[in-house]
């Protein structure tokens, strides 16, 4: 809604049935006059609603010490299928740990995603095992039929396609996780019929 403009909070709402409302907000620490529309005030005042109800939740379920912080993101993940800057923002401001540590973190797990994905998220193993037994082949065959390459989602963001360096499956690779379920001893064609199937329903 605000592509340029992250609030980190209200001090003061100025509720006006005018437009333009004339109120002060929080920017990146410091406090600044800002000339908004009512609807503008009614949406930040959704997100610090969001920010407090996530506050809460992780107040409940985990510790504030550092070690809870892959257990949270992994949550966090698990609840908006991504994690967006300000809920790991959020995280930090619970656990007590900088920004920067908590971004170094979710960027170290390939399991971790940063950006939306689609509606559809194939991810291919292209650990060592999986590699040798035609990983790459598989990985491949995806990236042709999506017309896309890993880490990237179609154009009508349908399907992202993603790859995971192991899946911890070794015994039946190749391996393939179509919508959070593995599939294992697949071959390019295997894996099409997969995605089309799952296309269909």
């Amino acid at each position: 809604m605000f592509p340029n403009w992250k609030p980190t909070g209200i001090t003061q709402l100025a509720a006006s049935k005018r437009k333009g409302a004339m109120g002060w907000v929080v920017m990146g620490g410091r406090k600044k006059s800002e000339y908004l529309s009512v609807q503008d005030w009614v949406a930040c005042d959704m997100v610090n609603r969001e920010r407090n109800e996530l506050r809460a939740a992780l107040r409940q379920r985990f510790a504030r010490n550092h070690g809870q912080l892959l257990p949270a993101l992994h949550y966090l993940q698990h609840e908006f299928g991504y994690l967006p800057e300000w809920v790991m923002e959020v995280v930090g401001w619970h656990l007590g740990i900088p920004a920067s540590e908590v971004y170094g973190a979710a960027t170290s797990y390939t399991e971790l995603r940063l950006q939306k994905p689609g509606d559809s998220v194939i991810r291919v193993c292209t650990g060592l095992s999986c590699w040798l037994n035609g990983g790459g082949e598989l990985l491949s065959a995806m990236q042709t039929a999506l017309g896309v390459h890993s880490g990237e989602t179609t154009s009508d963001g349908g399907v992202t396609l993603e790859e995971t360096a192991c899946a911890f499956m070794c015994a039946v690779a190749p391996v393939m996780e179509l919508n959070g379920k593995w599939h294992g001893r697949l071959t390019p064609e295997s894996a099409n019929a997969l995605v089309q199937g799952e296309a269909t329903q």
